[in-house]
């Protein structure tokens, strides 16, 4: 297991022990959305705004990451890499059923630091991925690389906030062999905190959908830290933004200073809206 320690510390704040990921994977989703055209030049904003580490897909540590040099220095003790192992496109069949596209093995060929997983429970097909987590689990401790597991109550009948769905797939991930789980925020510290302390590894949260309202925004994310939350997994509210190296910086403070967001808006000089 000292494999996972030391890759544990290659994706984490050393002075805090939070977490601060800068997610990259909605290609397979969604698409080339706007912010996601340059994944080299991304890499490099975000590693200057103070991420721990950034989540991929294979294709893209392949295409952008070793083929670029000055892209790839930026993965020296500051940057993590993790890479995401299962996906699936919004346009397909099945939108909630996130199928394997990639192994342990090869994501440390990449060199990465740790691997996630996707699985949605609440809808049909939500064994196959609580399956296929088991085993890519076992995996993981054979490879001695940590396990992040996206935890969601997602499908067509199923309320995505719902505090007791939440705890519940969270407990999932926790049973299963999660390292660290990332789930939704239940909209409320107290909620939230409970979940929390009755996860025994780390819980991080989903950044969520692009938000225009900053200071609303980054108001929730000091929320959450003060809910007991090891650190922010976001995507859209930084690739989506004017600026993603001064997005990162500020969640940076956030996450692993727990500055007041009246400070650190104020220091940045950010708008209320984008």
């Amino acid at each position: 297991m000292y494999g996972k320690q030391l890759r544990l510390e290659r994706i984490k704040h050393q002075k805090t022990n939070t977490f601060l990921f800068v997610t990259m994977d909605h290609g397979i989703t969604n698409g080339v959305l706007p912010g996601l055209e340059d994944i080299g030049g991304l890499i490099k904003k975000v590693g200057k705004g103070g991420a721990d580490a950034v989540l991929l897909h294979k294709g893209n540590a392949k295409n952008v990451i070793y083929s670029q040099n000055d892209v790839l220095k930026s993965f020296g003790r500051e940057l993590g890499l993790i890479i995401h192992l299962n996906g699936a496109p919004s346009i397909g069949s099945d939108p909630y059923l996130k199928i394997p596209v990639c192994t342990v093995d090869e994501a440390v060929q990449f060199g990465a630091d740790a691997v996630s997983i996707h699985v949605n429970i609440g809808d049909v097909g939500d064994e196959e991925m609580l399956e296929f987590m088991g085993d890519i689990s076992s995996d993981c401790i054979d490879w001695g690389i940590p396990l992040i597991a996206m935890m969601y109550p997602r499908g067509p009948d199923v309320d995505e906030f719902d505090t007791d769905a939440i705890s519940h797939c969270v407990r999932i991930g926790v049973e299963l062999g999660a390292d660290i789980i990332k789930t939704n925020y239940t909209g409320d510290i107290d909620s939230f905190k409970q979940i929390c302390k009755q996860t025994p590894i780390p819980v991080v949260v989903a950044g969520g959908q692009h938000q225009k309202n900053l200071h609303d925004y980054y108001k929730t994310v000091s929320d959450i830290m003060k809910s007991g939350a090891a650190g922010m997994a976001v995507g859209r509210n930084v690739f989506g933004t004017k600026d993603p190296t001064i997005a990162t910086s500020i969640l940076s403070e956030l996450v692993h200073n727990k500055a007041s967001v009246e400070d650190v808006l104020q220091k940045y000089k950010i708008p209320k809206t984008i």
